[in-house]
């Protein structure tokens, strides 16, 4: 089983998007893939119930904390797990780290974003796990920012994807 933990201390920066959309895609390959809604917020569990639920992925429910609910998930051979979590709440954040397999930390290309990632760095760096900061959300005229933050965080040695996502319009629920 694979654990992916979507986490970043800053909102807005487009978790909940990109851990449904990572599972959709998990799930084309896969036919065991669990979505783990730790946000208060519940809204990955609101986009499962707007989609209609689903087995794959599927939402996985009943336990708060990361370790259980991937304890839970591998005892019943899921193959990719998926975790969302809070824009705040640092030990939530740091249980998800200590959970994953592999952390995906999505920004937007703004100095906002880069002091509320650096703690959330400190803890996946604190716990040794592999991580990725992917600029999430992007529209068409971030060009320049988004080669500005890009620079910015290659100066700082920190690993960022070679891919940017753009907004996802047709992901937005009316």
């Amino acid at each position: 089983m694979i654990t992916v933990a979507v986490v970043n201390s800053k909102g807005g920066v487009g978790k909940t998007t990109l851990t449904a959309t990572l599972g959709v895609r998990a799930a084309q390959d896969s036919p065991r893939v669990a979505l783990v809604d730790l946000d208060p917020q519940k809204s990955l569990a609101a986009w499962c119930s707007d989609r209609g639920h689903s087995n794959n992925p599927a939402l996985f429910t009943g336990e708060n904390r990361a370790e259980d609910a991937v304890d839970a998930l591998r005892t019943d051979g899921w193959d990719w797990v998926f975790l969302d979590g809070p824009p705040s709440g640092l030990s939530t954040i740091e249980e998800m780290i200590g959970a994953a397999d592999f952390v995906i930390v999505p920004i937007k290309p703004g100095l906002l974003d880069f002091r509320a990632t650096q703690e959330v760095v400190a803890a996946i760096r604190d716990a040794r796990v592999p991580y990725l900061i992917v600029f999430n959300d992007i529209v068409s005229t971030d060009h320049v920012r988004v080669a500005e933050a890009r620079k910015f965080l290659s100066a700082e040695k920190l690993p960022v994807a070679n891919q940017q996502i753009t907004h996802r319009g047709s992901h937005i629920s009316e």
